[in-house]
């Protein structure tokens, strides 16, 4: 007769409740699609790398990849000539034509290059012409079928067929453009005689735009802080107009429109601001544009955030989508995040309801320019962003802009103690990050020092500051290429990090960071935990599903801090988190209680109101159902047999990723583990404790060896 014994287990982690993230539904995003072509009741947009068609005024709309237009082509500039559709792509072929509207398409390559990046396209319904950021405007000979250099020389900053049937161009260089006209399609071109400008310094914009209305010429450029410019002399000299000042103008899509009475429309940065007298006075309206627009059916608007009828939101729910925002914070008492899609607002979440709030002044709102990051700082919400560092509630502004710190692009913001510390953005792989501190309540910055030359990013991209955190009294700079840390208050700073494409967290105790050299060759990515404040640093992988000790393993992504626990999040046996065990330095699964949806980037986790919310990439906020933190320690039972034993233990359950231990807790790795069976009559008596893991349960399980 075998003998049972029932053994007192530990519980040490989760409790069984099996859960999963599902969508918040919010906060919606306007200004999704990105490039747009519309007539009566028909109409293109491409967006995500997918291209959509319309023939019934937005009712229904259409995917069109897979009809001859291969996925991943990442559809781009938009137009008709005689019937036939023409797609600038950013991939592939780089221009497709369909007959049909779309049904079939065509690779319409000869003339063009693989090196081509459609940015504009414009045809008078009988001639078509392509341009873009590494390419001069090209015309389309219908009758070689083949694309033509305008003869022009440089990249296309503006092209547009004007109602006269002239066709006006601005091509330069990446940082000057000169405007030219054509009266042939494009054949022959005559520059106008200046540019717009700065009148005190006489310095000259790029024209990101230019439309005729009458004999005026009416432009906007990349002049930050100044408004549309307009020309009754045909380019000899300019006017600056008012009400219409920019901050950040995109480089490509268009910018200008006109309605049937005359009325000019102007997309400002995703702001719809208007001028009856053509061009001259401007106003904003409380709609948005997203990034391109189009007049369309009855004198109505198609844009990135939908359909813009007289008096009407400016919502299509054809167009709406669940954006991601930057980053999620715990602000009064909701959640909170940041979208800058086609127009910057903060989106609060109590719970059940999403709601918008917008920034409360356009000026301030154009003048973000590209947001990168987001902080809550002193119960202020403050926006990193390539104009500089703006911070506000909903109460008003406080802006420092980019003169403040050198003219650099603002990545990362943070209170470390009571020293304030910005970290810059870069954009270019050749320049180094810098940090900037204030310890006078932002009322001065000063620029911080490194003692050793930083790292480039992953490959040799790009290094910037993603954020900044404290561990145990020092400051700490995660950026994009590894880390760097200061012990004297942030004015003098050490890179201690190398290619570091994951990023770093602090329990308080210890830090832990994914490290991911990119395509280093033999240089693995690893999980590594540093006990002393990063100098040194060790591979923590044990208990990640799908490790067995494989040196290539890299089934996992980052790693998050949220309410003092470390998550993980893993690949192998569905995406999913698992979360440390600091004091035994390995990872202990969840199963099925924090499954993720397949797709979208984690961006943010955080804990509100008891729950985890995760931020993902295209996908929106999704909430954990379950619970996947710490839970109550509790008492629960297993069934072990025999037990005491000559070595052969049978379980009731399955056990998986087992671990042995010795009574003075020195892990045993020499044993057998299989089909519920455990075997280590090889090893001396006494008690051991098995640690393993079943249904999303760690259990702690005392055995005695005879």
């Amino acid at each position: 007769m075998r003998q049972l014994t029932t053994l007192a287990l530990f519980l040490i982690t989760l409790a069984n409740s099996f859960g999963q993230f599902v969508p918040t539904n919010g906060p919606i995003s306007n200004g999704s699609y990105t490039y747009l072509w519309a007539r009566n009741d028909t109409a293109f947009a491409a967006r995500l790398e997918n291209l959509w068609r319309t023939i019934d005024g937005g009712q229904t709309w259409t995917v069109l990849l897979n009809k001859g237009l291969p996925e991943n082509v990442d559809p781009r500039a938009i137009t008709v000539a005689r019937d036939i559709v023409f797609v600038g792509t950013n991939d592939d072929a780089r221009v497709y034509t369909s007959s049909d509207w779309g049904e079939t398409w065509n690779s319409e390559i000869d003339g063009a290059t693989a090196l081509w990046v459609p940015t504009h396209a414009t045809s008078d319904g009988e001639h078509v012409l392509l341009g873009g950021t590494t390419f001069e405007p090209h015309y389309f000979d219908f009758d070689q079928k083949k694309w033509v250099s305008s003869s022009l020389s440089g990249v296309t900053h503006a092209l547009r067929f004007q109602e006269d049937g002239s066709l006006i161009a601005n091509v330069g260089s990446v940082s000057k453009g000169f405007t030219h006209i054509s009266n042939d399609q494009g054949k022959s071109w005559t520059q106008i005689k200046d540019e717009p400008k700065i009148p005190s310094v006489g310095i000259s914009g790029r024209t990101f735009d230019i439309i005729k209305t009458g004999n005026r010429l009416v432009a906007i450029t990349n002049l930050n802080g100044y408004n549309p410019y307009y020309s009754d002399d045909n380019g000899a000299s300019w006017v600056e107009a008012s009400g219409a000042k920019a901050f950040g103008m995109l480089y490509y899509g268009r910018k200008f429109e006109k309605l049937s009475d005359g009325t000019l429309l102007l997309n400002n940065v995703g702001v719809l601001t208007i001028s009856k007298d053509s061009g001259a006075t401007w106003s904003s309206e409380d709609k948005t544009l997203g990034l391109d627009f189009r007049i369309w059916k009855n004198n109505e608007i198609l844009s990135s955030s939908g359909t813009i009828t007289d008096g009407g939101s400016g919502v299509c729910s054809s167009f709406e989508f669940v954006s991601n925002g930057i980053n999620l914070h715990v602000y009064n008492n909701n959640l909170v995040t940041f979208t800058s899609r086609g127009a910057n607002y903060w989106h609060s979440y109590d719970g059940s309801t999403w709601s918008k709030d917008s920034v409360t002044n356009y000026i301030q709102l154009a003048s973000m320019g590209e947001a990168y990051n987001t902080a809550l700082v002193d119960d202020s919400l403050f926006v990193c962003s390539s104009n500089g560092l703006i911070g506000g509630d909903n109460k008003g502004f406080r802006s420092y802009y980019n003169s403040v710190f050198q003219n650099k692009r603002i990545g990362a913001f943070n209170k470390l103690g009571s020293v304030y510390a910005v970290g810059t953005h870069e954009i270019r792989g050749n320049v180094e990050p810098s940090i900037f501190i204030s310890t006078d309540d932002k009322k001065t910055w000063t620029k911080a020092s490194f003692t050793n030359r930083i790292g480039l990013g992953p490959v040799g991209t790009a290094n910037y500051v993603e954020r900044f955190f404290e561990h145990n009294g020092n400051m700490y700079a995660d950026m994009h290429g590894g880390f760097a840390r200061s012990t004297d208050q942030g004015k003098t700073w050490e890179w201690l990090g190398g290619t570091n494409k994951g990023n770093i967290v602090s329990t308080g105790s210890v830090l832990i960071r994914h490290r991911d050299n990119g395509f280093t060759f033999g240089d693995y990515k690893s999980i590594d935990i540093s006990e002393d404040n990063g100098t040194t640093w060790k591979s923590i992988l044990e208990g990640i599903p799908g490790y067995s000790g494989q040196n290539n393993f890299d089934n996992y992504g980052n790693v998050f801090l949220a309410e003092g626990t470390i998550y993980l999040e893993v690949f192998d046996g569905g995406r999913r988190l698992v979360q440390l065990d600091v004091t035994n330095k390995k990872w202990i699964e969840t199963d099925k209680n924090s499954s993720l949806p397949p797709t979208g980037e984690l961006n943010t986790l955080i804990e509100y109101d008891g729950k985890l919310y995760a931020d993902l990439q295209q996908r929106g906020v999704w909430k954990l159902d379950g619970t996947a933190s710490v839970a109550q320690h509790t008492l629960q039972t297993i069934a072990v047999y025999p037990n005491p034993s000559n070595g052969m233990y049978h379980f009731d359950v399955d056990i998986k990723s087992p671990h042995l231990f010795n009574a003075q807790g020195t892990k045993i790795h020499a044993f057998s583990y299989s089909n519920r069976l455990l075997d280590i009559s090889h090893l001396e008596s006494g008690l051991y404790v098995l640690e393993g893991i079943s249904g999303g349960t760690v259990y702690r399980i005392k055995i005695i060896k005879e």
